[in-house]
């Protein structure tokens, strides 16, 4: 073995790819390539404004090139919502970057905030950033470029703590640099002289220039946004130079902002130390001066390797992934060229026969979080876990996950990047599930060499239903409007006749020949804040409308909205002619404005086209919640084409329908055919699409229900089992879907084991049951039909009595020898036994309240031991020890107390506020400071801007206490607040942190 301390750096004017024979000195030589993959330069296309043409242009075109961008997204604007399967689906799936461009692009007209300027700057970074961290990979840094949208103007003051809190760099504003660098003052040509040619000259200087291009653009595509003022590039320009981007991308690394950032700045100090080379293997360290929190991106290195190597396996520290690489073999020496991350480990390069050919174990996928689950009541998201996948020879890489209706289906979301975590609970493009249909996770893991596995189904999860969750319906089969109140004909009429019927008999015809409005109103159809309303509809085939260019409303007819209990409006969908195309728009009514509908040049966004003659169904969702969580939703035939669930839209709840011409604009006519209209409280559309009819009636129960597997039983002996059979239940509409049953010790009763989902089966044996004996148990089963729908009714057994048996275990577990050992200033243990083995609990604090607790050991001792951490010195610390048994009986001990050792550390009372931070648990005040005699007035907020309480101190006060609650008197929850002071001294601001 040779030590080798040599360590080279690979300059860009070398990084071609091609290496002189006479470059390396001898075997572990290793240099750090200036750009990934030997690559002699680098180039990032970025666009601003999450626009409606790149996600329907510009990803799609970048994607089947092979290339990728950086889009600095707004996730609180309308636009990213009708974007939103590209933003929070396909982004994922081919490394699209997101960077942060703020939360609504507020940027000038934040200097209107004045005094709560940096709340405000705080809220735009970080809630924009917590919503881009959820769509990343588990397990990724949350590091991000920042671009300021809307011109901003924010000063130093107002960034703050920005930079550290939400993992921003701020460089983007491809004109001065603490970010990534610049290497052509004209490289923002791409917003204005925007040509293929000066594209492709642009393009080209990364060939030539050490640091990365920056290629900037807005609106993109065959009607791109921004024609007015020019930040726009048309697709007949755009599509030549970005071929020839592809075309050269074997010699110059396109990548995302992140990406070159991350590799720039650790390249920057990247050291490879320590290298041991033998006849099989080689190993270094790689580090950086920059911190592994943020930088993880793994930089391309090159070793040279003894003349026997013709593949290489790399494998650093934790990192589970193992990849081989093909030696290069030179006149005189040979190489390999590969990916390591500086600061995760030692690298170690071991000699192979050749890459891994086998594929990696396959995954046991189960739905929910822990043991598997058939039935779940959410809507709102869906969960999975599988068992880790295994691969001797290079690993796992990571995991990928799909969701759809059927085994295997992405029909939810398609392949989703998991990194190596094996649970999922995804709430991405705002999960919106249909109650009564079954959905499956798909999962496939990837191993270091690239291999999957086989990809493997969960056995599903039904949402349940029950007959309640309809709010209102009219499949308009009793042959007229008797369910509703009905607006006079005119020119324009409403009729209820067998020429529109979707499905069955009916339907409902409006015929359009004037200007006159006709509809159909249902008020008070619910109380709810989250309202569905569905319906399908077809347009004649002699349908016809004014384009929409200008003039807007005119030539508008809106055909469904929704009011709420003021008879305000909260949304509506509107039909229009826009490029020459009928198309549907949603528009809603949030807490500040009117989302308007757009038109003019590049107004597509939006726009949904429709066909005349065939029918559409459509979806909408309201949610009437404030705090930039309420919103809507849109879906036609079943795709959504928008998720705007980040709006405030505070009593914006759904109480009455519209139906039919609710208003209507000039030269419009033909007729629309409108079937099937239901409010509910859930996604009611995918069993309506696939054809069948929504049953909303509940199936009959088992007529019968047998004690044991067969013939009907009276007794049984203790074995903690318990056994039952029963005759089908029948439904005429939907057919049986499944059963539910439930045991207890009176008929109907489910105090031994509560209500479980079964599928399709006419038995059921339960184990693992605490019976007494002489007790009579009683099944109790029901129906679930093919929509989900459970029988009204449950039919019980007639009981069967255990024999035997064990008396259930009551008494908790003896808890004694209490005590306090090793303390220290900051620290200290907890020891006692118990009688029982039994499970390991502390709680602490500074009172008798305590306030603070040690997770729960389960593992089951009789001598029990707990650590405390983080204590103050010189502090008198409350305690008490909880235990439980394996039948769940808990026993607590009385309140004993310690001291840790030391002198407790001084509180600054010549701080503005103190103690900073402040435990909410402890019992203690928040002080602010005053300055002057003549008292003053504390102003408490939260980071988003809402004043959480406001305090004043008298004449002659030093400080004002804060007892931690809000105006109502409620204790407030842990985090970071902003406070205010006004005094004699002037104003001040700062941050207090409260925690648990």
């Amino acid at each position: 073995m040779k030590i080798i301390f040599r360590v080279w750096f690979l300059l860009a004017v070398l990084s071609t790819g091609f290496l002189a024979d006479n470059i390396f000195a001898a075997s572990g030589d290793t240099r750090v390539c200036y750009w990934k993959d030997s690559k002699v330069g680098a180039i990032s296309l970025q666009f601003d404004d999450s626009l409606a043409s790149h996600a329907s242009f510009v990803v799609p075109n970048l994607i089947s090139r092979g290339l990728t961008g950086h889009f600095f997204i707004n996730t609180g604007t309308t636009r990213y919502s009708l974007g939103i399967m590209t933003w929070e689906a396909l982004a994922n799936r081919y490394n699209i970057g997101l960077g942060n461009h703020s939360f609504n692009h507020r940027g000038t007209v934040l200097t209107t905030f004045d005094t709560v300027l940096s709340v405000v700057a705080d809220h735009e970074v970080g809630e924009n950033a917590r919503r881009i961290w959820s769509l990343n990979p588990p397990g990724r840094s949350k590091f991000a470029m920042f671009l300021g949208g809307g011109g901003t103007t924010w000063t130093g003051a107002n960034w703050g703590t920005l930079y550290s809190d939400y993992h921003i760099a701020v460089g983007q504003t491809r004109g001065t640099n603490p970010g990534i660098e610049q290497s052509l003052a004209v490289s923002r040509t791409g917003y204005n002289a925007a040509t293929a040619a000066n594209m492709i000259y642009l393009a080209n200087q990364a060939l030539v220039v050490s640091s990365p291009v920056i290629i900037a653009f807005h609106g993109t595509g065959y009607d791109p946004e921004y024609q007015s003022n020019g930040l726009c590039m048309w697709a007949s320009e755009w599509l030549p130079a970005v071929d020839h981007i592809a075309s050269i991308k074997d010699r110059v690394w396109v990548g995302t902002a992140d990406d070159i950032q991350k590799y720039k700045d650790e390249r920057d100090s990247a050291v490879a130390s320590g290298i041991t080379a033998g006849a099989t293997s080689i190993s270094m360290n790689l580090t950086s001066s920059e911190s592994v929190i943020d930088y993880d991106y793994p930089l391309t290195l090159i070793t040279e390797v003894p003349a026997t190597w013709n593949y290489a396996k790399v494998t650093q520290g934790s990192i589970s992934a193992k990849k081989t690489y093909a030696v290069d073999v030179w006149v005189s020496s040979r190489t390999v060229m590969f990916d390591a991350v500086p600061g995760f480990g030692t690298i170690t390069l071991d000699s192979v026969a050749g890459a891994d050919a086998s594929a990696p174990g396959n995954p046991v996928v189960s739905d929910g979080l822990g043991a598997d689950l058939d039935v779940t009541t959410h809507t709102d998201h869906v969960d999975a876990n599988w068992t880790a996948s295994t691969d001797a020879d290079s690993g796992i890489k990571k995991y990928w996950y799909r969701v759809g209706v059927t085994p295997g289906g992405a029909e939810l979301l398609d392949w989703i990047d998991n990194g190596i975590f094996t649970y999922v609970s995804t709430r991405r493009t705002h999960i919106a599930l249909s109650k009564g249909v079954t959905y499956y996770f798909t999962v496939k893991a990837e191993n270091g060499d690239g291999l999957f596995s086989s990809a493997v189904a969960s056995d599903g999860i039904l949402v349940s239903r029950s007959a309640n969750d309809v709010l209102f319906s009219d499949d308009f089969e009793t042959g007229n409007t008797s369910k509703w109140s009905a607006g006079s004909n005119g020119a324009n009429t409403l009729a209820v006749n067998t020429e529109a019927a979707y499905r069955g008999t009916y339907g409902l015809k409006v015929h359009i020949a004037g200007t006159n409005t006709v509809a159909l109103s249902k008020s008070n159809f619910g109380a709810i804040d989250d309202n569905f309303v569905r319906f399908n509809f077809k347009l004649s085939s002699d349908f016809t409308m004014p384009e929409v260019y200008a003039s807007t409303e005119p030539k508008l007819m809106s055909i469904m909205t929704l009011r709420d209990a003021s008879n305000v409006l909260v949304g509506s969908v509107y039909l229009c002619n826009t490029k020459g195309s009928i198309s549907l728009y949603s528009q809603f009514v949030d807490d500040d404005d009117w989302q308007w509908i757009p038109w003019g040049p590049g107004s597509g966004a939006g726009y949904i086209p429709v066909t005349k003659g065939v029918w559409h169904s459509v979806d909408f969702h309201t949610r009437a919640l404030a705090k930039e969580v309420g919103g809507v939703e849109f879906w036609l035939d079943g795709v959504k084409v928008c998720a705007a669930m980040n709006r405030s839209m505070t009593n914006k709840g759904a109480r009455t329908v519209n139906l039919g011409i609710v208003t209507i604009g000039q030269n419009i006519s033909g007729d629309i055919y409108i079937d099937d209209l239901v409010c509910s409280d859930n996604l009611y559309h995918l069993s309506v699409l696939s054809g069948a009819s929504a049953d909303t009636t509940p199936p009959t129960p088992p007529s019968a229900v047998r004690d044991g597997t067969g013939t009907d039983i009276g007794t049984i002996l203790s074995t903690g089992q318990l056994s039952a059979n029963w005759d089908a239940g029948t439904d005429t509409d939907s057919g049986i879907s499944g059963y539910q049953y439930a045991i207890g010790t009176t008929p109907g009763g489910s105090n031994t084991a509560g209500w479980a989902a079964l599928g399709n089966v006419l038995t059921v044996s339960r184990s693992g049951l605490t019976v007494l004996a002489g007790t009579t148990y009683y099944f109790s089963v029901k129906s679930v039909n093919g929509y989900g729908l459970p029988s009204a009714s449950a039919t019980n057994s007639n009981g069967q009595c255990v024999e035997g048996g064990t008396p259930p275990d009551t008494t908790g577990p003896a808890i004694s020898v209490v005590s306090a050992q090793n303390v220290t200033t900051s620290a200290a243990e907890i020891i006692w036994t118990t009688d029982e083995l039994s499970t390991t609990r502390v709680e602490y604090g500074l009172t008798a309240a305590y306030g603070q607790t040690t997770a729960e050991d389960s593992s089951p001792v009789t001598s029990h031991s707990a650590a405390l951490s983080g204590l103050t010195a010189g502090t008198v610390y409350h305690y008490r020890v909880i235990s439980r048994d394996p039948s769940s009986n808990e026993s607590v001990s009385t309140d004993n107390t310690f001291t840790t050792t030391g002198l407790p550390a001084a509180i600054n009372t010549s701080a503005n506020a103190y103690p900073n931070p402040v435990t909410l648990s402890s019992g203690q005040q928040a002080k602010f400071r005053i300055t002057g005699a003549s008292g003053g007035e504390v102003s408490i907020y939260t980071l988003s801007g809402r004043k959480v309480r406001n305090i004043t101190a008298g004449a002659g006060a030093t400080d004002a206490s804060w007892d931690l609650c809000n105006s109502g008197g409620e204790k407030i929850k842990a985090g970071l607040y902003v406070y205010k002071i006004a005094d004699a001294g002037g104003t001040r601001s700062g941050k207090i942190v409260l925690t648990r």
